[in-house]
């Protein structure tokens, strides 16, 4: 994903947690900060209606570069920064590995959803993706509302 913006703007909405659910899918809530050892929370809202906190632990920080964080589970997401055009602009890679154990598991679950897998991964990252960057080129600091369903016009 490219995102007109700076490495370090795009960095600062990482950074800032408790603004999460302007751009993160299906959060609502987020509390914690981005050091390693500390924990995120995350309030998601699943289709069903119901609401899920989510703990990650930051297990690697690389200001401006690198994001990583682990769930008690195991399960990792990391999102990683590198800058284009004399750092105009950012290509983000944002990733996930699930375990062996849990990835059973997840398979089950999408499949009891009647969805398949690695299409409601891609379908969710690709979310999360437009979500920064949307909320990235609004520039540090702006106040917005939450960035549209993917799939739905931006009013500009």
């Amino acid at each position: 994903m490219t995102i007109d913006a700076a490495p370090a703007d795009v960095w600062a909405v990482l950074c800032d947690v408790g603004r999460w659910p302007e751009w993160y899918p299906d959060v609502s809530r987020a509390t914690g900060t981005i050091r390693v050892g500390s924990q995120v929370a995350l309030a998601r809202v699943f289709p069903s209606g119901r609401t899920v906190i989510t703990r990650l632990r930051v297990v690697a920080v690389k200001p401006g570069v690198e994001l990583r964080m682990r769930s008690a589970a195991g399960a990792e997401s990391s999102f990683t920064l590198n800058p284009i055009d004399s750092d105009a602009r950012t290509q983000v890679v944002n990733s996930s590995n699930i375990p062996g154990p849990l990835m059973w598991l997840a398979r089950l679950l999408a499949a009891l959803a009647g969805r398949n897998l690695a299409e409601y991964a891609r379908a969710r990252m690709d979310a999360v993706n437009e979500g920064l960057k949307y909320r990235a080129e609004q520039g540090p600091g702006a106040t917005q509302q939450a960035a549209p369903p993917p799939g739905q016009e931006r009013s500009a």
